[in-house]
């Protein structure tokens, strides 16, 4: 039997909308009406018993509370944890509320299960609309690229970039530290027309920034829906790709002033014009592009690990012997923000954050191998803020998010697990002579680069010719940098929470599910392992719906 491939989309309904967005942490950075719809596209490979899933929802992240109830949803069905590939396009202007893990639920406020469960159910239908549609396909992988004076994406943090040992010449344009490669899964029916199609270009959907209140899908949903309008009756998903340091925002002299003029014009309108260049560069691609058709055969797996005590392999940490992860930590930099994207505390509030955290953080560094010159102030594993074995520092008037996590803690609800996700799931889809890996978090340019590289040279022998990394999927842990981007200190090495050996994690865990996967080698996988469950009791303390 030949594959089958369907399509699906459609569309979040939320009870409400009036709580904040997920992405840039700010309470007044929240719903009042809608600009746009929020969607969920789903694509189906079936090929006799074997079935691959690729779901990407418009919203800022998958969870693991939301991974876990699609697959329970589902149970009963051919989808199972190892097919189930659930990605997010990282809006930055959809619904908060959906996360247990409190982290990410103290700006809400609360964690709300009715947005949770909008979420869960879209998928679930898209899901299972996409297996009704399956029809015999061709796939067919085309590549192309983008110019980068296209004005589509810069490097926000060009600094550790050029930090990076493959960055021969240094950079000055920050349009040019980026990947402008686009992959495009492209799926042709038998009498050759065109279903649908997957794509992997890296660039955040930050378009419409953190003083926004109506509800967008910012610029990859408006690439989507170019694209859908343009071959009408067929499903497009703009997936991300290695975003990590990427914007698509102006970065260079009078980039505030950039800034400021876009705010003028719309956040909103500046969305689609970009979603609009994203769009051009797909159908071009789709349309001028021969790609190589697939062979007929896939294959998944999945397993999770507990990503704060990982011992990575030492060809990936340059030979250091004995390197380990270590405890979820965000430095200064990550409360600092980016400079154009999301600012967070000013230049001047960062530089005090620091002095104050040296000066009462007597606790030494968790792991000071892994931490590395991470400046910490919290410590999500131990909760524990500026050194203290306690949430509630500082004062309620600094933030209305930082009196929301004192009122929590305070009230015995952060007492269970981590306050963010630490044991993460790796996935690996096999589609023909190509591999998605699944990753669960913001990887950056550099560092994708890495973790491709790292996976094509270990399954070449198998007759794989291309590795994409799927970003956003099935879970969020913050950011993967290189160790030597780490060691500059900006916004996404503040946020990379388990150290500076966090990629070599990752290149070490996806070496064992390749092993697993091509040569049933399972040696230090744990497919019994999974996320931690929060009690009823405790989510009842801090939920509200």
């Amino acid at each position: 039997m030949s594959v089958r491939v369907g399509f699906s989309k459609t569309t979040i309904h939320f009870p409400y909308i009036n709580v904040a967005f997920m992405g840039y942490g700010k309470w007044n950075n929240r719903g009042k009406s809608q600009s746009t719809p929020l969607h969920v596209r789903s694509c189906v490979i079936k090929l006799n018993s074997k079935v691959l899933v690729f779901s990407n929802v418009e919203m800022a992240f998958i969870i693991p509370g939301i991974h876990r109830e699609v697959l329970a949803k589902l149970k009963g069905t051919a989808v199972n944890r190892h097919n189930l590939m659930l990605t997010a396009q990282h809006t930055h202007s959809a619904p908060s509320g959906f996360s247990e893990y409190s982290f990410y639920s103290f700006s809400t406020p609360k964690f709300r299960p009715k947005i949770q469960k909008a979420y869960v159910e879209a998928i679930v239908k898209s899901v299972l609309e996409a297996f009704d549609k399956l029809e015999p396909a061709t796939l067919i992988l085309k590549e192309g690229e983008f110019n980068p004076k296209d004005n589509i994406a810069w490097n926000r943090s060009l600094k550790a970039y050029n930090n990076n040992p493959e960055v021969k010449n240094k950079v000055k344009d920050p349009r040019f530290a980026i990947d402008n490669k686009v992959r495009v899964l492209q799926v042709l029916s038998d009498n050759n027309k065109i279903l649908g199609s997957v794509n992997w270009l890296g660039v955040h959907a930050t378009c419409i920034g953190n003083d926004n209140t109506a509800v967008s899908y910012d610029n990859k949903g408006y690439a989507a829906q170019l694209l859908e309008e343009e071959y009408p009756d067929t499903v497009h998903i703009f997936a991300q790709g290695k975003a990590g340091d990427i914007s698509p925002h102006f970065h260079g002299k009078n980039e505030q002033i950039v800034r400021a003029k876009v705010r003028i014009q719309n956040d909103h309108f500046y969305a689609l014009r970009n979603g609009r260049k994203q769009f051009e560069v797909v159908k071009g691609i789709m349309e001028n592009s021969k790609g190589v058709h697939l062979s007929e055969k896939i294959n998944s797996l999945l397993f999770f690990s507990d990503f704060t005590a990982i011992d990575v392999f030492p060809k990936y940490t340059a030979g250091v012997d004995k390197q380990r992860t270590s405890d979820a930590c965000f430095g200064v930099p990550f409360f600092v923000g980016t400079r154009v994207d999301g600012k967070g505390v000013q230049a001047m509030g960062g530089f005090l954050l620091s002095r104050i955290n040296s000066m009462v953080n007597p606790v030494d560094k968790p792991d000071v191998n892994s931490q590395g010159n991470k400046d910490i102030i919290l410590n999500a594993s131990t909760k524990q803020m500026l050194g203290k074995n306690r949430m509630d520092v500082l004062p309620n008037f600094v933030d209305k998010s930082v009196a929301e996590m004192n009122l929590q803690f305070r009230a015995g609800a952060l007492e269970e697990n981590t306050l963010v996700p630490t044991v993460l799931p790796v996935q690996l889809f096999l589609i023909g002579e190509v591999i998605l890996l699944g990753v669960p978090g913001e990887i950056t340019t550099i560092a994708g680069v890495r973790l491709e590289e790292t996976v094509l040279k270990l399954t070449q022998q198998y007759g794989v010719k291309k590795v994409v990394v799927s970003s956003y999927a099935n879970s969020y842990m913050g950011y993967i940098t290189t160790k030597e981007e780490y060691e500059v200190g900006e916004y996404e090495s503040g946020h990379t929470l388990f150290g500076q050996w966090t990629l070599a994690a990752f290149q070490t865990q996806f070496e064992r599910l390749v092993h697993a996967i091509f040569s049933k080698e399972t040696t230090g996988i744990d497919f019994d392992l999974f996320p931690p469950l929060f009690s009823k009791e405790e989510l009842d303390l801090r939920k509200l719906d």
